[in-house]
């Protein structure tokens, strides 16, 4: 998740190494980029980026608001790992 203040597009997300030779760019310029988890060769992700550009971010925005509005998210009393 993004800043609420960050708002302009960016090229690449600034926060995550990633494998740049493994980047794609789609024709609506969403870009895909392929990370391994904590250095575990064996625990692969591709993060769908959509360079804060807004029609872009339509679907997301509508799919965390039903998660916020829908599912109830809990964690034991006295947990506040960022996990």
């Amino acid at each position: 998740m993004r800043d609420p203040q960050d708002n302009l597009s960016t090229v690449l997300p600034y926060n995550e190494p990633m494998l740049i030779d493994l980047v794609d760019t789609w024709e609506d310029g969403t870009r895909t980029l392929p990370y391994y988890i904590h250095d575990d060769e064996n625990v692969f992700i591709k993060h769908i980026f959509t360079r804060n550009l807004p029609p872009l971010q339509l679907e997301a925005t509508r799919l965390l608001h039903l998660i916020q509005i829908e599912v109830e998210l809990v964690r034991p009393i006295g947990e506040n790992s960022k996990v």
